[in-house]
């Protein structure tokens, strides 16, 4: 009986211990999810915009509660700055108080404000309007051009040289009728769009162009040219490409895709965009429409896989743009010292190898496959259909050859398919995202014109006229400003930076009109990994949009509609452009290619959880 009172006295310790110890377990549990409340409250109070139910702090001055009820207990939470675009939630849940606390949870985690992620995949991009050097000028990095790259005499480009195929200037297939708003991509089976168009002529696609939005943090739109399948889109992908969702803003904006290697169309033919995304019912698109289908030359359907021939008719048309080539562009009188790529190669210098139609009176270190060369020296092997007064190094691979020589062995007749040209990149910021950042700078008011003549902190501010800072005087921007007129800055050490709040993100300011900026000037981010971009939206093919004098140092300029000219002894993060102009004796140099830089888009985004910083502290 003794042993048997001692194992029953043993099995009820266990039991009693078990039970304590499952309690302490959902008494955690319960202390847990009052602590992680406290999170989602912080993180509703700094998108708010008044401090009704928070303690009378609201928005990014909001710093935290003490005593706040909530599922039979209570919490605490504290939220401090790490830098201007992050912060640092840390709540505390107690159950069912601080003076009986059976349980005590806290919880750590960093919130964001929401940026805008861009990339900058070429150090020197330029629009249609090309690059135009003077004598002795030098570019040292590689470029990206869709217009004429032009020398004067000893110009240089040290790395490759990239000048895509010509892009019509007007569209051949277009319908821009909005009267109706289509989502895509959030419910099923309204997941994948097609718009139909038939071109007019025969000619390579390098672009399509759509008018779209966004909702939430939505990924990439993944767009194919597809065959026509008895009127519904087929499965064979002629080309794709991507539309990056940085570039979709969440109003309405046109965005670009470009394609790497443009597709032939034909006249005649009827052709289908596919749009493909992933779907979610809180991160989608949405495409501006015509709810009358009035395009008389397609029309736009819906499916839940692209794939899958279950297309349903959507009665309307797609706001779209269908941009083919039409415009020959070249390199002119360079000295190139890498490779080179463009449709026409004109009394050049290439050290590598070189990918053109048409090699004309130059010399190449390298390679060479074109449709035509004449009167050129190359010092490797050529491959080409037609070659006529030239030097090949080593083999030639022919149809037609006259007055040439070469140095190894010619295979003639031999037929050759003449390179493609470059397809165009897109520039990495559309309009939507500017008007976005533009947006941003209003929600801090609106002002006359300034003249800064003493050392200024701004922003976010929209100036409804011009910015003027004096010699010597630094404007420190404490978010995004927008000036609908023009932006002039005298030298002598005068200059824009970055307030430290920024951290690691990006700042902007932006102007309508001209961009004047002095010699010696200086222009800084915040710290590692922070960048000052300055845009000029003027359109013009002929006037300066940005104008920087000698002995500039650090910034992004990006000028999408107007020229940036550059003065001597210049130093850059970026410069993308519609077109560049480089003066005599001048040594351009910049750093190649950022990616995922992070621009803040200002008080007007929202805070949310930054990925990956949830931590249980106890």
């Amino acid at each position: 009986m003794a042993v048997l009172l001692l194992y029953s006295i043993s099995l009820a310790s266990l039991a009693l211990n078990a039970g304590n110890a499952e309690k302490k377990e959902n008494f955690k549990v319960i202390s847990n999810a009052i602590a992680e409340s406290g999170i989602q409250k912080a993180l509703w109070c700094l998108n708010q915009t008044s401090g009704t139910n928070c303690s009378g702090t609201f928005g990014g001055n909001y710093t935290g509660e003490a005593d706040v009820s909530f599922g039979g207990g209570i919490f605490d939470t504290t939220v401090s700055d790490v830098n201007g675009s992050t912060k640092l939630i840390e709540s505390t849940g107690y159950y069912p108080n601080k003076t009986r606390q059976l349980s005590k949870s806290t919880v750590r985690v960093k919130a964001a404000i929401n940026t805008d992620i861009t990339s900058f995949n070429y150090g020197m991009q330029v629009g249609y309007g090309g690059i135009t050097m003077g004598n002795n000028a030098m570019i040292d990095g590689s470029v990206f051009s869709h217009g004429d790259i032009i020398g004067g005499n000893g110009s240089e480009i040290t790395g490759d040289a990239y000048v895509a195929g010509g892009t019509a200037l007007q569209a051949n297939q277009l319908w821009t009728v909005k009267n109706a708003d289509f989502i895509f991509g959030k419910t099923n089976p309204q997941i994948d769009i097609a718009q139909s168009f038939v071109p007019s002529e025969t000619n390579v696609l390098n672009k399509i162009s759509i008018y779209a939005k966004k909702t939430g943090s939505a990924g990439n739109i993944y767009i194919k040219i597809v065959n026509d399948n008895d009127g519904i889109p087929g499965t064979e992908v002629i080309s794709s490409a991507t539309i990056p969702a940085s570039l979709v803003s969440s109003s309405y904006g046109w965005v670009d895709a470009d394609f790497s290697n443009p597709p032939p169309v034909y006249s005649g033919n009827k052709y289908w965009i596919i749009l493909d995304i992933s779907q979610s019912s809180t991160k989608y698109y949405t495409i501006g429409a015509d709810a009358f289908d009035g395009f008389p030359s397609g029309t736009m359907l819906y499916a839940q896989n692209w794939s899958s021939d279950s297309w349903t008719l959507t009665g309307g048309d797609a706001n779209f743009k269908v941009w083919l080539g039409g415009v020959e562009t070249g390199i002119y009188h360079m000295e190139i010292g890498g490779n080179a790529y463009a449709h026409y190669i004109s009394h050049s210098e290439i050290g590598g190898d070189v990918s053109a139609y048409n090699l004309y009176s130059s010399n190449v270190d390298g390679n060479v496959l074109a449709y035509n060369i004449e009167n050129s020296v190359i010092g490797e092997s050529a491959s080409t259909t037609d070659i006529f007064g030239s030097t090949v190094g080593h083999d030639l691979w022919c149809q037609n050859h006259s007055l040439t020589t070469t140095g190894w062995h010619t295979y003639c007749p031999t037929s050759v398919n003449p390179p493609a040209d470059p397809g165009p990149s897109t520039m990495p910021i559309s309009d939507s995202l500017i008007n976005e950042w533009k947006s941003d700078a209003e929600t801090g008011g609106i002002i006359g014109s300034q003249t800064i003549n003493t050392n200024t902190s701004m922003g976010p501010k929209k100036i409804n006229g011009n910015l003027i800072i004096s010699t010597g005087k630094i404007l420190t921007l404490t978010g995004s400003v927008y000036v609908t007129g023009s932006i002039i800055i005298s030298g002598g050490g005068a200059g824009i930076v970055l307030d430290s709040s920024y951290g690691s993100s990006s700042g902007v300011i932006i102007a309508d009109g001209i961009i004047s900026i002095g010699n010696n000037t200086l222009f800084s981010g915040a710290g590692d990994g922070s960048y000052l971009m300055t845009i000029s939206t003027m359109n013009s093919s002929t006037e300066n949009a940005i104008s920087v004098g000698n002995t500039f140092n650090g910034a992004i300029f990006y000028a999408p509609y107007g020229i940036i000219s550059l003065g001597n002894n210049s130093n850059f993060k970026e410069v993308c452009a519609y077109g560049l102009t480089i003066g005599n004796d001048l040594i351009l140099d910049y750093e190649f290619g950022m990616a995922e830089i992070y621009f803040s888009s200002g008080p007007s985004g929202g805070w949310s959880e930054l990925k990956g910083s949830w931590t249980i502290v106890e």
